[in-house]
């Protein structure tokens, strides 16, 4: 007798189940970890933006204010007369959200802006650092840090003919300085007023600034002041 041998070809129902199952969760897995990097990326990039805006902003300031000036009196052009001898103005702000806005105003030595034509405004000069509202921010959750240059010139109106303003950055959120007192190595959070007159002798630059994605970047450092220019 001869016996018949049945061959079977294919699969399985259950193995094609189990086949589509193991490659469902090979294809998810392999999705969230691509997703996880993505968006580790993403918040990677966002850091690294609000962190360069952040030290764009406080090297300018620090460059600045390392070649201030202590040995004149500032132009009084915005409605405030200061006292004698006040060649640096710190004032303590606050703003509608309850954090920092000070102002800054000092003179500079050759720290002139470069001008269009690829010049650079020598000799004195009268800089001011303020934060301004963005009008299209009604929460007012961040601040336009502004600058304001003039230079050292009499009469008044000479020098505001020739005043440069422009926003350095559209993220602050904000910004604060604290004054060192020479003759009682103090730390204040105003200057120029008080028996507080020259300069410093060194800066400490609080900054907080909003990245694109809304994440607070946080800076901070402490800038010294000529001490052969230090004097009052």
């Amino acid at each position: 007798m001869k016996k018949r041998v049945n061959k079977r070809f294919g699969f399985t129902l259950i193995e094609v189940v189990l086949a589509c199952f193991l490659l469902s969760v090979i294809v998810v897995s392999v999705f969230q970890v691509c997703n996880s990097l993505i968006e580790s990326k993403i918040i990677l990039d966002d850091k690294n933006d609000g962190t360069k805006v952040s030290l764009a902003v406080v090297n300018r300031l620090v460059k600045e204010l390392q070649k201030s000036y202590g040995e004149a009196q500032l132009i009084s052009y915005t409605g405030e007369n200061y006292p004698p001898r006040v060649a640096l103005r710190g004032e303590s702000k606050l703003l509608p959200n309850n954090n920092s806005g000070d102002e800054l105003i000092f003179l500079a030595q050759e720290a002139g802006q470069y001008m269009p034509q690829g010049e650079t405004r020598s000799g004195l000069v009268q800089i001011r650092y303020r934060l301004q509202a963005d009008p299209e921010d009604r929460e007012k959750k961040v601040y336009y840090l502004v600058r304001e240059e003039i230079p050292y010139l009499r009469p008044t109106n000479l020098a505001l003919e020739k005043k440069l303003i422009f926003p350095v950055t559209d993220r602050v959120k904000s910004i604060s300085f604290n004054y060192l007192n020479p003759s009682n190595q103090q730390w204040s959070s105003s200057w120029g007023e008080e028996g507080r007159f020259g300069l410093p002798s060194a800066i400490k630059i609080n900054l907080i600034i909003v990245s694109p994605k809304g994440r607070e970047i946080q800076l901070s450092t402490v800038v010294a002041l000529g001490i052969s220019q230090q004097h009052g």
